[in-house]
């Protein structure tokens, strides 16, 4: 399965991302993938964001 092949031999982003982080929800930064939306998910029972390799972007993100 492609989450599979992202998360464990790839080692990237479960969803697209890009490099801006007013344009994108997942975002590269300082050599990081961030995720605006992983805070709100991580708990989620159907969720994937647990085995995800981002970050939380922080609240701050959130309000733009």
């Amino acid at each position: 399965e492609l989450s599979l092949y992202l998360v464990l031999i790839a080692k990237k982003p479960l969803h697209p991302f890009g490099d801006n982080p007013t344009k994108y929800d997942v975002f590269l930064e300082n050599g990081e993938y961030k995720c605006k939306n992983r805070i709100i998910h991580i708990k989620d029972e159907r969720s994937l964001c647990r085995y995800c390799i981002c970050k939380n972007a922080g609240y701050s993100f959130g309000f733009i």
